[in-house]
């Protein structure tokens, strides 16, 4: 009775992540594997089984599945998965440092060169079992893959006696000029403390500083554009557009937004318009407060928004009736009045769901959230950020 392959199980497991043409594609550009395709689709799972017999061939002398046929497939989901969270990190570089490079600038050997040479320095009895993989998605998006299979005796005694059983892997994108994004489970990982991993990245992309953004999502395109164009956001998209009206970049804002831009100024067609008419002024005005908030383009996709309130406790003199108040109850407020104005009241309101700024958007053209917005919410798309802070006077 043959055991079983652990290595193929789990690459079986990662292929299963992918749809038919994912598989495929990697199957042909990573590991030359070709299927024919004149008829329909074959089986997921009879391609899949196909592949692993076929990597098995190709991995002489041993055949069998290794880390780094692992390795690619894992990327592959990495660049489509939509469930992971994205936190951002800026490259903060001195103008007077020669060696300075945007991520742009720095290829994947180099990149993967310069990963395996901090994690041995952090690793050093590891350094043989640490692997590190890279690729390019078609959006000129870097994916690196860091695997570190540490030896138990050695360096998890060197790094607080941290009991490791399986490979621990770190991710990373290098997508902007002076960004990358880092899954936010990485920057929690207790494997590595988040300073030893910003000083790590600090070496890597030769930046004199890492700073972390307040700024997450799911989305890694919505990242891009509230990095990127964060003065083009609302109203000024259609300038933005304007700006790259030739590049590849229009044609995949356009896609996205087409279902999204506004048929009409009142924001429906005439066979969405209400069965009650009388209220159109109204609908068109406060489609028009929406359209200048935020333009008439789907917004980049944010899970989470949260505000920070601080401000004094407000007594409304108005809402009491005092003639209903004995003079016991009288006495009571008017002894507890001057401490009552000093009271802060510190409280957070958050905005959670799979898509927050366009559920903003959708909550004021509905009516539900009053028009025009608070200046609260008035840069919320170009500000780069998940958290902000209002001090109420």
């Amino acid at each position: 009775m043959s055991l079983r392959d652990p290595k193929k199980t789990k690459l079986r497991k990662i292929l299963n992540k992918l749809n038919i043409k994912d598989i495929l594609s990697l199957a042909s550009n990573e590991w030359e594997i070709e299927f024919n395709q004149k008829k329909k689709l074959p089986k997921k799972s009879i391609v899949i089984e196909r592949i692993l017999k076929q990597l098995q061939q190709q991995n002489e002398p041993d055949h069998l599945i290794t880390e780094e046929n692992i390795a690619f497939a894992d990327l592959k989901v990495l660049t489509i998965n939509k469930k992971l969270k994205w936190s951002c990190l800026k490259l903060c570089h001195n103008n007077n440092l020669k060696n300075s490079q945007d991520t742009n600038q720095i290829g994947l050997d180099q990149i993967n060169r310069r990963f395996y040479r901090e994690f041995s320095l952090i690793f050093p009895e590891s350094k043989e079992r640490i692997l590190i993989h890279s690729i390019i998605d078609e959006n000129s998006q870097i994916f690196v893959r860091v695997s570190l299979n540490l030896n138990s005796k050695t360096d998890t005694d060197y790094n607080r006696k941290i009991n490791i059983d399986n490979n621990i892997v770190f991710y990373y994108v290098c997508a902007l000029p002076s960004y990358i994004f880092v899954p936010s489970a990485t920057l929690k990982k207790k494997l590595i403390k988040q300073d030893t991993l910003f000083n790590l990245l600090e070496l890597v992309f030769n930046c004199t500083k890492i700073k972390k953004i307040d700024l997450e999502s799911n989305d890694l395109e919505s990242l891009h554009q509230l990095l990127l164009f964060k003065s083009s956001q609302g109203s000024y998209k259609k300038y933005q557009l304007q700006a790259i009206k030739n590049s590849k970049l229009k044609k995949k804002i356009l896609q996205s937004d087409k279902s999204e831009e506004l048929k009409e100024k009142t924001g429906f067609t005439t066979e969405q318009l209400p069965i009650v008419k009388e209220n159109l002024g109204v609908l068109k005005d406060r489609m028009e407060n929406v359209v200048k908030q935020f333009g008439q383009f789907k917004q980049p996709v944010i899970q989470n928004l949260q505000f920070d309130i601080k401000g004094r406790l407000q007594q409304e003199n108005n809402l009491i009736d005092s003639e209903n108040i004995d003079e016991d109850e009288e006495l009571v407020e008017n002894e507890n009045e001057n401490e009552n104005e000093n009271i802060d009241l510190p409280f957070q309101v958050k905005f959670c769901g799979p898509d927050v700024l366009n559920g903003i958007r959708d909550l004021g053209s509905k009516g539900i959230l009053s028009t025009p917005f608070p200046k609260s919410l008035k840069n919320i798309h170009s500000n780069s950020s998940n958290i902000y802070e209002i001090i109420l006077k």
